[in-house]
């Protein structure tokens, strides 16, 4: 079995990838309680800082990965990914949002690497 799924995300847990820059932007699209939640958790998007968002049942809702500096995902490494299968609880993962070819199979190589 494959650890990719080139199938629908849908009841996957979204992981959303955050830049510095993007960070303030990323942040006020977010819920109240998600923005709260950073807060607390002191989450700016700093290089390699994970922020998991939980659901009001407990369950984790999403994930956002901060990118540090980077000026934006098209400049993403398979570093950046790299980290994620040994930080993140079991589950069933998809991108939150849909990134260029290059960045997309490098985050993808990154996974697969971690």
């Amino acid at each position: 079995m494959s650890v990719f799924d080139s199938g629908s995300a849908n009841g996957a847990i979204p992981i959303s990838l955050v830049t510095e820059p993007g960070f303030e932007a990323w942040l006020g699209a977010q819920s109240a309680a998600t923005r709260k939640w950073a807060a607390a958790a002191a989450f700016k998007a700093e290089r390699h800082k994970l922020l998991l968002v939980p659901a009001a049942n407990g369950e984790l809702a999403e994930v956002a990965l901060g990118l540090g500096a980077l000026p934006g995902v098209e400049l993403l490494t398979h570093w950046h990914t790299a980290l994620l299968p040994d930080r993140l609880p079991a589950g069933r993962y998809a991108l939150a949002d849909e990134l260029p070819a290059r960045p997309a199979n490098l985050a993808a190589l990154g996974w697969a690497l971690g």
